[in-house]
């Protein structure tokens, strides 16, 4: 069985998740190979540390955040774009 999301889906139909203490997440899209999450981070909130099988892009919206990837820092603003290869740790 594919483990994967529907074809096309709307947003505000997508219910916000949990993710860690001030961070909540909407899973906008995936499958075995790509992953398309929208994340919410209070201000002072820190992520933990984690990886994935499939490839993950990250596009920031608005803010900034400090990300670690094979410990090296980067620091992403606004129009910034990341993609992360399958299963880095991040």
């Amino acid at each position: 069985m594919e483990k994967r999301s529907d074809t096309c889906q709307i947003s505000t139909d997508i219910q916000w998740e949990y993710a860690g203490d001030g961070i909540v997440r909407q899973i906008m899209g995936y499958d075995e190979h790509l992953m398309m999450v929208k994340v919410k981070f209070n201000q002072g909130a820190i992520g933990t540390l984690h990886q994935h099988p499939h490839t993950q892009s990250t596009y920031v919206a608005s803010g900034c955040f400090e990300v670690t990837i094979l410990n090296y820092i980067s620091y992403l603003r606004v129009l910034f774009q990341l993609t992360i290869r399958t299963n880095h740790p991040m």
